[in-house]
């Protein structure tokens, strides 16, 4: 099958360590040159540098959990002349036929990009995936907020402190002021009530 990329690189990312493999040439022995690389800022940085020595400007990168993510945006950033950053689904790479048994997934990578054999994942810019990172946090604590919310409800209506029933919102300004109370003292007096209730919540008869 003929070569289309003269230089590129196939990165296999793992927690902790890079295997990469660039393949140079586009005669049917081309040149390969393998290494690995720690995930560290500092070890990625000499990641991109070594792309940038080897003048190889074509990357793709197996896209294993969120590891890809600070290796993508190292290449992003430091590396302004790439010409193609492929994040790529493993299972597809994997599922394509010629890869033999003793090929190093780094190299299998660079074999299937050199060839165009490789379909991107969507990927974003940058804004828009810290964008998504946030919103999800948010609505993670969102969620997390009601949850605890529900079970203090429960846990306060299992021994009787019935304060659901008599004010609409128990964590409201009143409900807070009783809630810091009952923490405090363990117990509720009538006089308590009265003293950190709103004067404008309506009388329970």
């Amino acid at each position: 099958m003929e070569a289309l990329l003269e230089c590129c690189c196939g990165v296999d990312v793992h927690r902790d360590i890079l295997q990469v493999c660039i393949i140079k040439g586009l005669t049917d022995n081309p040149e390969m040159i393998r290494t690995e690389f720690k995930t560290m800022p500092n070890d990625l940085a000499a990641f991109v540098q070594w792309l940038l020595n080897h003048e190889c400007y074509h990357i793709a990168m197996e896209s294993t959990g969120v590891y890809w993510r600070p290796v993508y945006e190292a290449i992003e950033e430091l590396h302004s002349e790439y010409q193609s950053l492929l994040v790529v689904n493993a299972h597809h790479m994997r599922n394509l036929h010629g890869r033999k048994n003793d090929v190093k997934d780094a190299e299998w990578i660079a074999t299937l990009l050199r060839h165009g054999l490789l379909e991107a994942s969507f990927v974003p810019d940058k804004i828009t995936r810290n964008l998504r990172e946030y919103a999800r946090l948010y609505r993670s604590f969102t969620y997390e907020k009601s949850r605890y919310l529900n079970r203090l409800e429960k846990f306060l209506q299992t021994h009787g402190f019935k304060l659901s029933s008599v004010l609409s919102n128990v964590y409201g300004v009143s409900g807070r002021k009783l809630l810091y109370k009952l923490s405090e003292m363990g117990h509720l007096l009538p006089s308590d009530v009265i003293e950190v209730i709103d004067k404008r919540i309506k009388k329970i008869q």
